[in-house]
């Protein structure tokens, strides 16, 4: 098995070059810096939405200037203990916040230092070995060194976000010397440089904590371009420019991030010019704003559907695969694509999209309304259940409109149950497992196909907000701690399909795209893991 490897290079002309050399046809131009390259090669679709950049910006950096960006919902706070990391909530302050250690580059699918230099694995992925740079350095001038990288990632462990079970699978550290970790694996782990590329590279000041633990969710203290100005959650938070951020001089004077569930007033608010970047998850409003001219950075995220409550002893019989079965075979996912996104969706039987190297030709659901129908009606003959839930959904309400009329269809009973965020919904459904159906998203990317789930979906996992529990199942994804990356994977997640059409632990329909949008005024965003951008080299003409 090859050992990975990875460098630490010129990280603002390397980015100036690439970002350059794909903003136009001409692939030998250097000049300026853009939003962040060319779509990678993947099968042709009739949709809109592709992964990676459409209407590419061609701009030469400018300096100073606010950039406003409007996010669906507002962060739970800034500590990255505690904070929603998602991207379209608490990931992008986040990440202008804290940067990450490393970066992952989707065009080459290979990681760099960002804040670190570099990271390289033995043979078999049981260590890891990330070199740090010794000029780094937090907003208050403490060193980003060995001690500080042990005590960020060790203070994630049982955390509220999305990397607190990453930890785990560290089995202890070693400093050789300041600029350097050895991260001994529990068990071989093949992405450990994908966790330290997004939520695990969040590093925090040891000194900041120490000084006021209770306020650091309001008035943190990272390593990234950016340092918090003012916060207030009902209104925005507005960030400015980070004056001992190592990586040289960010170009914006400041950040301002605020929050409207909205979408659709979100594109409108681009169209206007009342802000300059929005992210979104609608893909009717997506398909809106690429066809208004603005710039577009998609991620096709797997994983998009339903979660179902499995615990036992529920009036909501959601540990019966039967009824699992029959939500999916309920779907027909091709009528839903065509009434909620006029065919532009990503929705399918699969887990990853067909554009994808790790799409597998093994579906995950099927559709067959007969079947559903009979399912339904032998679970309620043999409990006496009346086929009633409640189906757990945010603004907007389309894709809930359209699974309870095919899910009534069969003999389900679904009640609508509206929250006001994604927020909202994300407490409830993750943190208190409060909801027998809920329309989620497992957010399943390609860097992070193991922990996306093992947290979501395995019997052991504290992040397991379903209740659902197979150790069959948990025995196959634990294959992907050292499967190939991509074919190897390919095959371990081909027969995980075989068993989840059997037993449906959570509904598949599709991939949900979450695209950033920007005018042709901004460059220099850059994409790394997760469907996150970076900020540090982000500028407004």
């Amino acid at each position: 098995m090859s050992r990975k490897r990875t460098r630490f290079g010129a990280l603002a002309l390397a980015g100036a070059l690439l970002l350059g050399a794909c903003a136009s046809d001409d692939s030998s131009s250097t000049e300026g810096t853009d939003n962040g390259g060319t779509t990678p090669e993947v099968e042709e679709s009739s949709s809109v939405i592709q992964a990676g950049w459409v209407n590419e910006t061609d701009l030469e950096t400018t300096q100073g200037g606010t950039l406003d960006v409007t996010l669906p919902a507002a962060p739970f706070g800034l500590d990255p203990t505690v904070a929603s990391l998602g991207v379209t909530t608490g990931g992008a302050p986040l990440a202008a916040l804290y940067d990450t250690l490393l970066r992952w580059d989707p065009l080459t699918n290979e990681y760099s230092g960002q804040l670190a230099e570099s990271i390289e694995s033995n043979e078999d992925f049981s260590q890891w070995t990330l070199k740090l740079r010794d000029d780094v350095v937090f907003s208050d001038g403490t060193p980003l060194d060995a001690d500080a990288v042990e005590f960020s990632v060790e203070r994630m462990r049982n955390g509220r976000g999305s990397a607190a079970t990453y930890p785990e699978y560290i089995a202890s550290y070693d400093k050789p010397d300041a600029q350097t970790v050895i991260f001994n694996m529990v068990e071989p782990l093949n992405n450990f440089d994908a966790l330290l590329a997004g939520e695990l590279g969040y590093m925090v000041s040891p000194t900041a904590v120490a000084a006021d633990p209770d306020g650091f969710n309001t008035n943190p203290v990272g390593a990234g371009p950016f340092v918090v100005d003012s916060f207030n959650a009902q209104e925005a938070l507005v960030v400015v420019r980070n004056e001992n951020y190592s990586l040289g001089t960010p170009p914006l004077d400041s950040i301002r991030f605020v929050w409207n569930p909205e979408q659709g007033a979100s594109v409108d608010k681009m169209v206007n010019g009342e802000t300059d970047v929005a992210m979104l998850t609608s893909v009717p409003e997506e398909v809106r704003a690429i066809e208004e001219g603005f710039a577009a950075y998609s991620q096709l995220v797997a994983g998009s559907g339903m979660a179902i409550n499995s615990a036992p002893d529920r009036a909501f019989p959601g540990d019966d695969p039967r009824v699992r079965q029959a939500i999916s075979l309920a779907l027909d996912r091709d009528a839903i694509n065509a009434r909620v996104n006029n065919d532009q969706g990503i929705m399918g039987d699969f887990y990853f999209p067909p554009s994808s190297p790790l799409y597998t030709e093994q579906p995950f659901s099927a559709f067959d309304a007969d079947e559903a129908r009979r399912l339904v009606e032998e679970v309620k003959a043999e409990t006496g259940w009346d086929g009633s839930f409640e189906l757990l959904t945010p603004v907007p309400t389309d894709y809930a409109l359209s699974y309870q009329a095919l899910l009534n269809n069969v003999g389900f009973d679904v009640t609508i149950d509206q929250v006001a965020s994604f927020l909202e919904l994300v407490e409830r459904t993750n943190f208190t497992s409060n909801f027998d159906v809920s329309i989620h998203v497992i957010t399943a990317y390609e860097t992070n196909v193991y922990q996306s789930l093992a947290r979501s979906l395995t019997s052991d996992s504290a992040s397991n907000y379903s209740g659902y529990a197979n150790p069959e199942f948990d025995a196959i994804v634990e294959e992907l701690r050292t499967a190939s990356v991509p074919d190897g994977q390919a095959e371990v997640l081909g027969r995980l399909g075989e068993l989840w059409l059997d037993e449906q632990p959570f509904v598949l329909t599709g991939a949900q795209p979450f695209t950033t949008i920007t005018t042709q005024q901004v460059g220099g965003l850059m994409p790394t893991v997760n469907g996150l951008l970076l900020f540090g080299e982000a500028f407004k003409v």
